[in-house]
């Protein structure tokens, strides 16, 4: 139940900073005293009410009927992506992420410590996790690889779509796409 708001207010802010305050607010997931909205995401700094994606209460299936991208993952903004050192040593980050056709796309620069890691093993380990690394739900393996230039479109439209920061051409020559296939 929400406590910090009596009424559900299904409009948006109209300050001046109100754009702002809502891309940055962390979002909250609890149940909403109307029960006709059901499961609702919060925008703590601006009172903002919705309805959750459909993405956090059903899976996506493939042709085969298995789930690809598990549930736990889905509508996450952060991933902990676990690489492995030559030595076997794990290196947990915690990335962006888009997901598309059941499968993952993160964005990554070609002089990154993972983006190495990943060249020389593609076994990795994905969880859903906080902005600072804090892994929140289970770990699965997946395999990553590096995306060509001719693949990357679908990777970058799915990054793009999710995180309005990523469209900006920060080194964008020597940013590279990885995708991740979940295998179990």
């Amino acid at each position: 139940m929400c406590l910090r708001f009596k009424v559900c207010r299904l409009q948006r802010c109209r300050s001046s900073l109100g754009l702002f305050r809502r891309l940055l607010a962390p979002v909250e997931l609890f149940a909403h005293p109307f029960t006709h909205v059901g499961l609702v995401t919060h925008r703590a700094t601006c009172g903002q009410f919705r309805v959750a994606p459909k993405a956090l209460t059903t899976e996506t299936p493939n042709f085969k009927g298995k789930p690809m991208i598990p549930l736990q993952m889905q509508g996450r903004k952060y991933i902990s992506l676990t690489t492995f050192r030559k030595s076997g040593v794990p290196v947990y980050t915690p990335v962006w992420f888009g997901e598309s056709n059941g499968k993952l796309y993160v964005k990554t620069r070609n002089d990154s410590g993972k983006y190495k890691r990943i060249r020389n093993n593609s076994a990795v380990k994905v969880a859903p996790c906080s902005a600072r690394g804090k892994v929140t739900g289970p770990e699965f393996s997946a395999r990553a690889r590096i995306l060509s230039a001719q693949e990357e479109k679908p990777a970058k439209e799915a990054v793009n779509r999710k995180y309005w920061l990523a469209r900006l051409p920060f080194w964008s020559k020597r940013n590279e796409y990885l995708e991740i296939e979940i295998t179990a």
